[in-house]
This record gives structure tokens, C-alpha cells and sequence, in this order.
């Protein structure tokens, strides 16, 4: 029996970027990141190469990834961010626009070859390629006005030099920051490479809310049933008569089937069948009704919680059984034919309730661990790093430190 064994090289690399302000010419430095994962399959231990070559191809990744790698780091002195800075900030400008005005020019032009050649068109279709032909054109055209106006160096720029001094530093610094560096966590596996973590989070975060909430609802109903049940025992009575009570277990025999039957000798024949098993289908439902103020009402709650038709209860609430029925105040619709909180019947709601919460309380807990290790992967830098300071600027920039 063959096996495979997958080996993954995960890569952490940093590079300083030397940068000159184009408005102050202030010199500083700041620090990009970039991680790395490949894997390569062997069929055996002892293969080296694939190891070497999972490494080699991750290195080669990052190396890729950290010559074109930007980050936004504004000048700590004036607040502004570069021109490669300020191109990046355009291309993301109101990106949702691309990524709506494309797909309805692409569905527009669909729609106008399908009606290119036609004798007969849809009724709608002509005014539907239009529509998604405008809408694409005016949102392209749109972002790109928006896109050439946009300025991210205008307005206030002090939350602007508050993050480049949070990132910036000295030349002078370099190699104070390479050593803090060596004590940061690296990504262990290929999931907590990039985003990956974040996203995770994320995805945790709005899953988890969504159970909570759905807990909370489900926890709001059984609290507001188990309310009622226990003023149910105080609840006016009217006569009411089972409607609907049986319950009846249909059993199938074992079937054979002959497949295929062929003579091996004058006195032997080779039969094959196929067996389908015995199984037994079962048939129940158990209803009453009642009538109040001229109103007919029909219940199939013989208490609160769940209730469902079992022998028990057809042999207890016959068909035709004349029976005192709990109705609420205000609202007959709810009745039952036991009042009170049975026990374990009445607490089955909130027993799911509370599941349903403690789920999606830990959904959100994942989600939170996931995003500790994001923040640990990720800036901000080690305590000990070097600050920004007012001190003459070395022309020096640091060499790339790879953290495999």
C-alpha cells in the first residue's frame, strides 16, 4: 500500500525600504513583510530533495513578493504619502465599482448577442442588455473620474504621521531592528500565511454572531413557553374531543430479487439475487380540537414541549375522547391538554437553546484565537524596537532577513 508524505516550507522574509519624502525630503526607513508557503510530495521519509525543494520554491516566492512588496508607511514628518503610495491608494479606490460595472457590461454584451440574428426577441430582454450596459458604463466611468480626483494627502494629516512614526525609523536604526525582529513569531503552517488568519477570523466572527443570535431567538421562545407553562395550570378550560389519534407500524418482509440465473451443470444453477431487507414504516398522528366562541381550534400540543403521537399516547387520548383543554387568554391558538412544566418536555427548548448559544459563543471564541495569532504574525513590532526620534539621518538601509 503506497503513501505519500507532503513537505511544507513556510518562509517569513523582511526587507527595509529607504524612503526620501517627496514633499519634506524627509529620509526614514520602514520595514515590509512578506510571507511564503510551498509544498512538495515524495513517496518516502527519507527524500530530502522534496523538502529542499519546497524550501527553495518558498524562498523564491518571497523573494518575488518583497521586490514589487508596498506597504503604507506616511512620512513621520509631514504626514504625506508617497507617489508609489498614493498610485496603490487610487488602484483600491472604490474597487466595488470594477467589480460591478465589468460583470454587467460582460452580461450586457451576452444578452445582445443572444439577440443579434433573432426574429423574435423577449419582451424584456432588449431593456435588461441596456439597463446592465448603462449601469456598467456609468459606474467605470464613475470610479475612474473619482479615481483621478481622489488625494490621499488631503485633509488632516496628523493620524497620517501618527502611523508613519509607528512604522518609520532611522537609518541609523537598522540594525537594532533587525536584531528586535529575530524575536518575532513566524507562521507555522501554510493557513497562517497573509490574510488567511484574518479571513478565518472573520468568517468565525459572522458565523458565531449568526448562532448567537439565532440561540438568543430560540432562548427568547422557550423562555416565553415556559412562562406560559407555568400560568398554564390557571388557564381557563373549554370540552374538547381527539380528533385524530392513531398509530400504526406497517412492517415490509424480506424481498428477494433474481438477478440472474445460469445453468453451471444438469444439476446445478448458478442464482443471483438481491436481497432487499425487512423494515418497518410507522404511521402516527395525534390531533384535538375544541371550540370557543363559535371558533373551531385544532392542537396537536398535548403539553408543553415536544409531543408527538407514540402508543402511550393514543392509548391514553383515544379517537373520539372527550378531554378538558388548557387554552391561553387572549390566544386559544394555544392549548394544551396537560398544563404545567413537565419534566423532561418542557425544558427540551431550552436545553437547545442553550447549545445553540454555547455553539455560537464558541464559534466566536475561535474566531478570536484566530485573530491573537494574526496580531502576533503580523506589525505591531517587538516593545523593544527603536522609536522615531530626532536624530541625523545615516544613509544606511538594512539587507533583507529571512526567517525560514
Amino acid at each position: 500500500m503506497g503513501y505519500r508524505v507532503i513537505h511544507t516550507s513556510t518562509v517569513t522574509a523582511y526587507a527595509a525600504r529607504g524612503v526620501r519624502c517627496a514633499h519634506c525630503g524627509e529620509d526614514y526607513l520602514y520595514d515590509v513583510r512578506r510571507d511564503a508557503a510551498e509544498s512538495e510530495t515524495s513517496s518516502t521519509h527519507t527524500d530530502s530533495g522534496a523538502a529542499y525543494r519546497a524550501s527553495e520554491r518558498a524562498h523564491q516566492e518571497v523573494q518575488l513578493q518583497l521586490q514589487t512588496a508596498i506597504d503604507l508607511v506616511p512620512c513621520p514628518t509631514c504626514g504625506a504619502y508617497q507617489p508609489d503610495m498614493v498610485a496603490y491608494l487610487k488602484r483600491k479606490y472604490l474597487r466595488w465599482m470594477l467589480w460591478l460595472g465589468v460583470p454587467a457590461l460582460l452580461a450586457s454584451f451576452v444578452l445582445g448577442g443572444l439577440l443579434v440574428g433573432r426574429d423574435y426577441n423577449p419582451e424584456n430582454m432588449p431593456v435588461v442588455a441596456a439597463a446592465l450596459a448603462g449601469l456598467g458604463g456609468v459606474l467605470l466611468v464613475l470610479r475612474g473620474v473619482l479615481a483621478a480626483r481622489y488625494d490621499p494627502n488631503a485633509g488632516d494629516r496628523e493620524q497620517c504621521q501618527e502611523l508613519g512614526s509607528a512604522r518609520a525609523y532611522r537609518p541609523i536604526d537598522a540594525n537594532r531592528l533587525a536584531l528586535d525582529r529575530q524575536r518575532r513569531p513566524a507562521a507555522t503552517s501554510p493557513w497562517e500565511v497573509g490574510s488567511a488568519l484574518l479571513n478565518a477570523a472573520r468568517f468565525w466572527w459572522v458565523v458565531g454572531v449568526g448562532v448567537l443570535i439565532a440561540g438568543g431567538t430560540a432562548g427568547f421562545r422557550a423562555g416565553d413557553q415556559m412562562l406560559d407553562a407555568a400560568d398554564s395550570r390557571t388557564w381557563p378550560t373549554a370540552k374538547g374531543r381527539m380528533v385524530v389519534s392513531y398509530y400504526d407500524v406497517r412492517r415490509t418482509p424480506e424481498k428477494k430479487t433474481i438477478l440472474s440465473s445460469t445453468p453451471v451443470s444438469s444439476t446445478t444453477t448458478l442464482v443471483r439475487y438481491r436481497v432487499t431487507p425487512a423494515s418497518e414504516t410507522v404511521y402516527a398522528d395525534i390531533r384535538y380540537s375544541f371550540t370557543l366562541d363559535g371558533r373551531t381550534y385544532t392542537s396537536s400540543n398535548l403539553w408543553f414541549g415536544p409531543s408527538s403521537a407514540t402508543e402511550d399516547t393514543v392509548r391514553r387520548f383515544p379517537r373520539d375522547a372527550e378531554v378538558w383543554v388548557y387554552y391561553k387568554p387572549g390566544a386559544p391558538s394555544v392549548s394544551v391538554l396537560e398544563p404545567g412544566l413537565k419534566c423532561p418536555h418542557g425544558y427540551v427548548h431550552a436545553g437547545i437553546a442553550v447549545g445553540i448559544v454555547l455553539l455560537g459563543f464558541g464559534m466566536f471564541c475561535c474566531g478570536m484565537r484566530k485573530y491573537r495569532r494574526h496580531q502576533q504574525l503580523k506589525e505591531p513590532w517587538h516593545t523593544g524596537r527603536p522609536t522615531w526620534r530626532e536624530t541625523a539621518p545615516v544613509p544606511v538601509v538594512g539587507q533583507p532577513v529571512i526567517l525560514s
